[in-house]
């Protein structure tokens, strides 16, 4: 899944100087040693600091788009004052079809020096063509944060993700994940409607209890507010279906409103048992229930007709200008918007769990990692390359990437990290700030999860989950929003209403690679889902829909879905 993580962090860069003096014994002292630009001591017979190693990134999507190259923002500074790595990357965001480009890339042998993977169905094409560079050697000078801090990781990418087209395993290193563990803000969970709760006020709070219940609301909703501050249409939803991970409303979102996860396209399985159930042919699967749902929101008139061709980016930009009266995660950047707008009565807030289940996922934990990463057997700084995976891999490195630079964005007291005011109001006040700061700019670089304990301070690995700050964040609508529904924060709504949990990824992502025979089926059945499921949503009347639902259902399973199902239904048996 594409985790998309909310935004709302820090980080900037701390300066050191420091000044040695020379004295000779029984003689006179000298005059200080100079210290070079980088701060390191450069006297008589001693070699001037090397300028930075180059290297070049590719990347997961970030939270925020900015464009490729090099940055200069403090946390990127701090990167290259403590690696000696200037570092060229380039997000995903900005990249277009990302696969389309990872795959020509590694055709022509003409991959950065680290890669992020787009897909695992990449793994063993990169095994075969001989195109990464085995770590193994480099693990004991350059990669102890890897050797002692994530063991378990290592030891799974060896066994599972260093296998070739023929099946063959050497048994070395080759791919490491960033991210995972597990990431839940206690101020909100991950995913969940998010409403404007200004226009549900002046409704009359109308009853809101399952997902049906909020399509009339968002149609009246478009009534009260029909344009955004800039005179443009708004919309009670919208999507970004021209993007790989368009379908992540209806494949991860209603799952996690039921308390289930989908394994590939095939199983749905359950938070609690681990039970697998179909998801393509269960007609009251959550997958056709999230299709109905949207189906019904382009008939009613609600859904952005402009979600069939939007990526992401695009998505973010109207989220950003508050043009969707429903999100599915934190609507940040809207908020901020409406606040420098001069409307801070303006806001969204996350609602109660639309279901009558006691089930919910509050977040994914993955402690196998999710975003994969590979260095280029080409690269021309190989040490270089495997130091700053594992600094990124790190504690340290989770610390600056979420939190910014100890000293600039904030400072231990008492043996707690404290954040500075001027990072409280930049993160409140200005939607450019992580941008410009570099403070959380690169979540999908950091190596841990976020509420996961830092070791050197025994509190979350992300300093904004501690409680003085949790209320801070909140918006003067969620204020208004918790006080209504008799709450201290939105994300108590459902977590102290519902039987939740973080859905541990392991058990899905231990099972062997697929047969050929079961690849082949796989291949048929992702085209033919890629091709018509956003059709169904454009569907104009109740009876066509239905009708092509059975016709999708039918061929599905004349293109092998139950015979895939019953296969990863047997070997997730066996992993658990």
């Amino acid at each position: 899944m594409k985790r998309r993580f909310k935004g709302q962090k820090m980080l900037l860069l701390m300066l050191v100087a420091i000044m040695l003096t020379v004295a000779g014994c029984g003689q006179k002292t000298e005059e200080p040693v100079k210290a070079t630009p980088a701060g390191t001591a450069q006297g008589e017979g001693t070699k001037p600091a090397e300028p930075p190693v180059e290297l070049t990134m590719s990347a997961p999507p970030f939270s925020q788009s900015f464009p490729p190259g090099f940055q200069d923002d403090p946390v990127m500074k701090e990167i290259e004052k403590k690696l000696n790595i200037k570092l060229n990357i380039i997000p995903a965001n900005a990249v277009g079809d990302v696969s389309a480009k990872f795959a020509a890339q590694l055709a022509s042998g003409d991959l950065p020096d680290i890669a992020s993977i787009p897909s695992a169905e990449m793994y063993k094409k990169i095994i075969s063509a001989k195109a990464a560079l085995p770590l193994d050697d480099y693990l004991e000078k350059y990669g102890q944060h890897i050797v002692k801090e994530i063991p378990q990781r290592v030891e799974y990418s060896r066994k599972f993700m260093s296998t070739d087209v023929d099946g063959n395993n050497d048994g070395k290193l080759y791919i490491l994940n960033t991210g995972g563990d597990s990431a839940s803000d206690p101020l909100e969970v991950q995913a969940a409607p998010n409403l404007r709760y200004d226009l549900w006020k002046k409704l009359g709070f109308p009853k809101l209890e399952t997902m049906d219940d909020y399509l009339p609301v968002l149609k009246q909703m478009m009534e009260l507010e029909p344009v955004n501050s800039d005179g443009k249409k708004n919309y009670g939803v919208s999507g970004w279906f021209a993007d790989s991970w368009g379908d992540w409303p209806f494949q991860t979102v209603f799952g996690m409103m039921e308390g289930k996860s989908f394994v590939r396209n095939w199983g749905v399985l359950d938070m609690e048992s681990n039970e697998l159930t179909p998801l393509l042919t269960d007609p009251d699967s959550y997958f056709w229930k999230g299709i109905t749902w949207f189906n019904k929101a382009y008939r009613l008139g609600i859904l952005d007709p402009d979600s069939f061709t939007m990526k992401w980016d695009n998505y973010l930009e109207k989220l950003n200008s508050n043009r969707n009266l429903l999100s599915w995660t934190a609507n940040e950047g809207g908020t901020q918007a409406f606040i420098q707008g001069g409307t801070p009565e303006k806001g969204y807030f996350q609602m109660p769990a639309p279901n009558n289940l006691d089930k919910y996922i509050v977040s994914f934990a993955a402690p196998l990692g999710m975003y994969s990463f590979m260095i280029s057997k080409n690269t021309k700084h190989p040490e270089k390359a495997v130091e700053l995976l594992d600094f990124l891999l790190s504690y340290e490195g989770t610390r600056l990437i979420v939190n910014g630079v100890e000293g600039v964005h904030w400072d231990e007291v008492d043996g707690k990290p404290v954040f500075k005011q001027e990072v409280l109001d930049g993160l409140k006040n200005d939607t450019d700030y992580r941008i410009k700061s570099g403070l959380n700019k690169y979540n999908n670089l950091a190596g841990r999860g976020y509420d996961i304990v830092d070791p050197r301070f025994n509190i979350p690995l992300y300093f904004m989950f501690q409680p003085q700050y949790v209320k801070e964040r909140m918006s003067a609508v969620q204020k208004e929003g918790v006080e209504h529904f008799g709450v201290e924060l939105p994300g108590d709504l459902i977590t102290k209403t519902k039987k939740y949990k973080y859905f541990d990824t392991s058990v899905a992502a231990n099972y062997p690679p697929p047969t050929e025979d079961i690849k082949l089926i796989e291949t048929k059945l992702a085209n033919f889902i890629k091709t018509n499921q956003y059709k169904m949503i454009a569907l104009k009347t109740e009876a066509e829909f239905t009708e092509q639902k059975a016709k999708f259902i039918a061929e599905v399973q004349k293109l092998g879905a139950d015979q895939v199902y019953q296969w990863y239904k047997d070997e997730i048996a066996k992993a658990k």
